[in-house]
């Protein structure tokens, strides 16, 4: 299966120079550079190379709450003027916390234009606004939305979209961990809304997905199956423990498989065929990737100790399932693996099945 590649040259436009972590000021993990290496190393390739279509922000308001996507739009502008800019970018620095009151969600307009409405919608102090952070959101849904519609339209059937920034951690109602819009979760949408009986989405970025999670908790037509380092340990903390199995009628449709620390391949494989055979019994129409490259030894961001040539084989287990898959990119952030990693993962899927 010769693979789709969909770009996304709006990803410059969030470009930030810090994030802050433990109260300190650090570099920012998700580096413009992520995306150059990942391109360059492409270039030897043969790829069917697309780029993005608009499709606005209806998609969005399908999955994401409006409020929230409002304040998205509106952080910058209103936060930089008031003089809450760091490096070019405005920050939380106070949390809603379910410990302070009931009603904080329902006061979202009366705090709206102040600093503590960004504490309403984002979960942590990585993640900072930019003065093109959020259109640079916007043209990484647009991306992920282009490689659905590929899909869709019987056109390829190994779609990789360079999403970026990353969006795994965005819930309806919340964002953080560098993430503004959950580029999966609004594919898995579009996919499901345009004909899809079932969708699944496996997630092998190192951290668990808790905003496709949150998205899907209680819809059995999308099963979500992640592979991340165990939440004891590990961002974001909170959620991704195996007896998070999904509820109402979504109960069952959750698998979390939480990894111990320094993981190879071998034992990663075997956490990853108890995924690949829940998404197989599922029986999807579409399989939606949430693909991170922090797994890797080495990774600033993880304890992970995969090779990056082990993502050939990874690649090929997935694929071997032979249902048409679209793989969204999440993190990985090791610059002088990173490219290494993703065209080995190429290799994997890209083999005849």
């Amino acid at each position: 299966m010769t693979a789709s590649l969909v770009e996304c040259p709006g990803h410059t436009g969030h470009a930030p120079s810090i994030e802050i972590q433990g109260g300190r000021p650090l570099k920012a993990f998700d580096q413009v550079e992520r995306m150059e290496l990942i391109l360059g190393a492409c270039e030897p390739l043969d790829l069917i190379h697309v780029q993005p279509e608009r499709f606005g922000l209806s998609p969005i308001l399908q999955v994401h709450d409006e409020d929230m996507v409002n304040f998205l739009q509106l952080g910058w502008p209103t936060l930089s003027k008031s003089g809450h800019a760091v490096d070019g970018q405005v920050f939380a620095d106070t949390y809603f916390h379910a410990g302070l009151g009931r009603s904080a969600r329902g006061r979202s307009s009366e705090l709206a234009g102040n600093a503590a409405e960004y504490g309403l919608y984002c979960f942590d102090t990585i993640t900072g606004i930019g003065e093109n952070t959020t259109l640079a959101a916007m043209a990484s849904v647009d991306t992920g939305l282009t490689g659905a519609r590929l899909l869709l339209e019987n056109q390829h059937h190994n779609v990789v979209a360079l999403t970026r920034p990353p969006g795994h951690h965005v819930g309806r109602r919340v964002f953080g961990g560098g993430r503004y819009f959950n580029n999966a979760a609004i594919a898995a949408r579009r996919l499901r809304d345009h004909g899809a009986a079932r969708v699944a989405i496996l997630d092998i970025d190192f951290h668990h997905g808790n905003g496709t999670q949150d998205i899907f908790y209680n819809d059995p037509s999308v099963l979500y199956v992640s592979l991340h380092g165990h939440p004891n340990r590990t961002f974001p903390f909170f959620t991704g423990y195996p007896d998070e199995i999904g509820c109402e009628e979504g109960s069952g449709y959750n698998l979390n498989i939480p990894l111990p620390e320094g993981v190879p391949l071998p034992a990663y494989r075997r956490m990853l065929q108890r995924g690949l055979a829940a998404i197989d019994s599922f029986g999807p129409d579409f399989l939606v990737i949430s693909l991170g490259f922090d797994s890797v030894r080495n990774d600033p961001s993880g304890d992970g100790a995969l090779e990056p040539t082990d993502f050939e084989t990874i690649g090929r287990d997935i694929a071997d399932l032979g249902v048409p898959m679209l793989a969204v990119l999440e993190g990985g952030y090791d610059l002088q693996k990173l490219g290494s990693c993703f065209t080995s993962w190429l290799a994997g899927t890209e083999q005849e099945q």
